[in-house]
């Protein structure tokens, strides 16, 4: 009888020691399922053209990711030729970023947002970190904030107040490590090599840096006025005190005035820059190379949202928010851009 409860025993020990052993893989596996992979140091999550334009579309492995003016400016997704169109999100997004497995933007509940769930009934804002379906969206940052750029592991994002005011914050796409960055709302649109170049808001406009790779270490780069900088190596392209197009080399400091017009947005690839003037009497879309020459009217109107992809130019008309256009990247036909999510 001894014996039998020995066995007994025995037995039982081991089912406790296997169901034990079986809890923790369960757990470790849980675990390492929900850790987030921090991107590289030199991951960047949008263009500097595309985000100094509102940030609706970004392109990530032939795959692009947008803001659909024409259904509320809800987050959608399509190959880069406009085929395979789906539906990610039924509220309003902007500052659209990504790298590897998420995308990162900002989403309002309370600009024309057209859910029929909790969504309708709490107000939800913020910066969003969620997966390339559109899933598992999870809040990092509940503020209201303007333009989000994704550096390395960490996003930066300007925060907003109602005085037109506020500051350039960061925070680890895990959450963590939320910091004041730079006490003015400046842009950290601009990224080349892990450094931020901004122009000032406040005591300047002066061209400034972040070294994202030295601890944020700030500097002013040059002196003058720079806006809407765009890092095409070895230029950066900007605005100037007039708002005439220009650049300057990173190389030399020497500066070129690519255009007497006074411009009102720009955004560019690394043949061409697409640039909206309405302060004339022809107010219109423009394309020119990257050393100002072969100027070419794309579309007549004011415009303003220009987005580049590697396939397609997108531009809204000024004061029709849910309008866009679009046209071959090399030229071709300006028509309506309506995408309506495949079933």
């Amino acid at each position: 009888m001894a014996k039998k409860k020995s066995q007994i025993s025995t037995r039982g020990l081991i089912l406790m020691i296997v169901g034990f052993l079986a809890l923790l893989l369960f757990a470790v596996i849980s675990i390492l399922s929900k850790r987030v992979e921090l991107p590289p140091r030199d991951a960047v999550g949008n263009t500097a053209g595309n985000l100094n334009n509102g940030g609706l579309f970004f392109e990530m492995n032939g795959v692009v990711y947008f803001a659909n003016v024409s259904d509320s400016s809800c987050l959608y997704s399509m190959n880069a030729d406009e085929t395979n169109i789906k539906k990610l999100s039924t509220m309003h997004a902007q500052y659209i970023n990504g790298y590897d497995k998420y995308l990162y933007f900002y989403m309002d509940s309370s600009e024309g947002s057209v859910d029929t769930g909790l969504g309708a009934a709490i107000k939800q804002f913020g910066l969003y970190r969620s997966d390339l379906k559109g899933n598992h969206q999870l809040n990092l940052v509940r503020d209201l904030t303007g333009v989000a750029q994704l550096v390395g592991p960490y996003i930066y994002y300007q925060v907003l107040d109602v005085n037109n005011k506020g500051t350039l914050n960061k925070i680890r796409i895990d959450r963590k490590e939320e910091q004041v960055v730079v006490d003015e709302c400046v842009s950290p649109a601009c990224v080349y090599n892990g450094v931020i170049y901004y122009t000032g808001v406040v005591e300047d406009h002066n061209l400034h840096s972040i070294d994202t790779n030295l601890s944020d270490r700030k500097s002013v780069v040059l002196n003058g006025i720079y806006f809407n900088p765009i890092v095409e190596y070895p230029y950066m392209y900007y605005m100037n005190e007039l708002y005439k197009l220009c650049r300057v080399s990173m190389l030399t400091n020497e500066t070129e005035i690519l255009t007497d017009e006074r411009i009102d947005f720009f955004n560019m690839n690394s043949q061409y820059i697409f640039y909206s003037v309405s302060a004339s009497d022809t107010p219109c879309i423009k394309r020119m190379s990257l050393d100002g020459s072969n100027v070419s009217v794309i579309a007549e109107g004011i415009y303003n949202s220009i987005h580049v992809t590697s396939k397609y130019l997108y531009f809204k008309p000024y004061g029709a928010d849910n309008v866009m256009y679009h046209m071959p990247i090399d030229g071709g036909i300006v028509s309506t851009f309506r995408p309506t999510a495949e079933k």
